[in-house]
């Protein structure tokens, strides 16, 4: 019978727990790489034909390079999660999946605020009679309230990870004293 991390476990229930942290991490990755490294393909396709160089721009401006692969940071720290839960290294995996699940939303948030110039070509699309060639246009958006609500569920399983990490250390120190 395989051993995992000192709990044995039937060969079927890995099999069935591999397969469900592999879907998990699947979702994840999805949600959280695949979709903001296509956005901008996908927001320019939805864009009328004069819009859509400028919707690039906008898109490629609104969420940063690292995005993606801090994404597939958090779904593989959510399989490793996913993978080890029962186990006594579940409480230093929530943990991890936590503070890289607050990392993601600070980063796609841009820690509150978005600042992003609109091209003149995007203007010159959006009103024809644009003859002023020095025009410039920043939008900038505050988002804070959101990202302090969408923080409160990455910093609630951090507190998880410490709770189940500091009663599992606790049970190994008291089964590890012999009592009086």
């Amino acid at each position: 019978m395989p051993d995992l991390l000192g709990k044995p476990m039937a060969r079927r229930y890995l099999i069935i727990r591999t397969a469900l942290s592999s879907a998990i991490a699947s979702a994840i990755f999805t949600a959280l790489c695949a979709v903001p490294a296509l956005l901008p393909s996908l927001a320019s396709g939805a864009a009328p034909s004069e819009l859509q160089p400028a919707m690039v721009e906008l898109c490629k401006a609104a969420i940063p390079t690292y995005l993606p692969a801090l994404g597939a940071v958090v779904a593989a720290s959510a399989f490793i999660a996913s993978f080890v839960r029962g186990s006594k290294a579940y409480g230093p995996a929530t943990l991890l999946l936590g503070a890289l699940s607050l990392t993601y939303v600070l980063a796609a948030f841009h820690v509150g605020s978005l600042t992003v110039e609109v091209p003149l070509d995007a203007l010159r699309a959006l009103a024809q009679p644009i003859v002023v060639s020095s025009v410039s246009l920043a939008v900038t958006i505050d988002w804070h309230l959101l990202m302090v609500i969408c923080s409160l569920p990455p910093s609630l399983t951090m507190v998880k990870g410490i709770y189940l990490t500091l009663t599992d250390f606790g049970s190994q120190r008291s089964q590890a004293t012999p009592p009086a």
